[in-house]
């Protein structure tokens, strides 16, 4: 299954040591991302809180 998102955003840098880079997602993009994998989210034992 492939899922293509399409959005503008600022790239934005973590300022601590490591160098990470981050956008943030539309609330649209992100609802509909969290809906589609949540489910994959619990097979592998991923936990966002």
């Amino acid at each position: 299954m492939k899922t293509l998102f399409s959005f503008r955003a600022k790239v934005w840098l973590y300022s601590g040591m490591a160098a990470w880079h981050f956008v943030t997602l539309p609330k649209d993009i992100a609802h509909d991302i969290a809906e589609r994998f949540s489910p994959l989210k619990k097979r592998v034992g991923i936990d966002s809180g």
